[in-house]
Parts: C-alpha cells; sequence; structure tokens
C-alpha cells in the first residue's frame, strides 16, 4: 500500500509535501473503499478520508518520530472517523425526529388534531420565516449535526453568536408554531 520508507525519509528531510503527495496517492482508492464498506456512502467516505488526511497533516511535524506502520495508522483513522460519522447521522436523524416530536407532543400541538406530517410541514414553513443567518445556523445545528464550535468556525463567529442566533431561532419558531 504505502511505502512507508519513503514517506519516513521524505518526512525526516522535512519535504512534507512530497510524502503527503506520496501516501495520500498510493492510498486514497484503498482507503476511500474500506470507508465506503463502513458508511455506504461514497460521498461520505471522501469526507472522512478527507478529514483524515487533514488531521494527519496538521500533525505532520510529529511524524517523523512515529513507531509502526502508517498503513495501519491510516486505516485505524478512517475505522474510527467513520463510525463518528455514523454515530453524527445517527443523531441527525433522531434530532429532525426529536424536534417534531417535541413540538407535537410538548404541548404545541396538545389538541391532538395535527399529525406529524403537518407539525413537519409547519415547522419547515417556520424555519423558512427565520432571518438568513438565523436560519442558516439553526438548520446547521439541527439538521446536519454539526456542533457550536464548528459552526462558529465554519461561518467565522463567535460560539456566543451561534448561541444566540440558536436561541432566537428557537424562540421565534416557538411562537410561529403556538399561532393559530
Amino acid at each position: 500500500m504505502v511505502d512507508e520508507s519513503s514517506f519516513f525519509e521524505r518526512l525526516r528531510k522535512k519535504d512534507y509535501d512530497r510524502a503527503f503527495d506520496q501516501l495520500y496517492y498510493e492510498s486514497f482508492i484503498r482507503l476511500r473503499q474500506y470507508a465506503s464498506g463502513i458508511l455506504r456512502s461514497e460521498e461520505q467516505a471522501q469526507d472522512v478520508i478527507q478529514n483524515v488526511f487533514s488531521s494527519l497533516w496538521e500533525r505532520r511535524f510529529d511524524l517523523a518520530g512515529m513507531e509502526g506502520s502508517v498503513g495501519a495508522y491510516l486505516y485505524k483513522s478512517v475505522y474510527y472517523a467513520s463510525l463518528n460519522e455514523l454515530k453524527r447521522k445517527d443523531v441527525r436523524q433522531v434530532n429532525e425526529k426529536g424536534v417534531l416530536r417535541e413540538i407535537y407532543n410538548g404541548g404545541v400541538f396538545n389538541d391532538g388534531t395535527l399529525d406529524f406530517r403537518e407539525a413537519e410541514r409547519r415547522l419547515a414553513d417556520g424555519v423558512a420565516l427565520l432571518p438568513e443567518k438565523c436560519r442558516e445556523i439553526f438548520c446547521m445545528s439541527r439538521f446536519s449535526g454539526m456542533r457550536r464550535g464548528e459552526i462558529a468556525e465554519s461561518l467565522g463567529v463567535s460560539v456566543r453568536t451561534v448561541d444566540a442566533q440558536l436561541f432566537n431561532a428557537l424562540k421565534r419558531l416557538e411562537n410561529f408554531l403556538q399561532e393559530e
């Protein structure tokens, strides 16, 4: 899979770009197939591989002294990253259904006249009425399963801003859903 002696030699010579190019091109296809088998999605597999290599790149200065097989390390990293992705996917699905169930059962529709599909439609209508930034942050949090820190980093805002926007979104949605 990976010519490890050549990889480590390049790291020792501080030729990081070439070392990582070599590692990436020699292992990407096999790692993608491995991750695809776990995730059942080519797109998610590619994302996982990119994240593993990004993480590895960030720690490139520490790798020259690494002991063991770089190939085994990559497979283990992809394995755990894939499992984490599956967990996040499950959390996203549970969150989407949980938010709707909470709204339906939590007193917003306490007369029992609205079915789940109607509640889902009303929630979508309410989300569509949120201000743009507020809607974007809410969707990233609730439907994409991103953490507050991840949202803040990707949008270039503080975590406190994300918290304030989420609070604002939930309040507006609660008010919208209690109307009628």
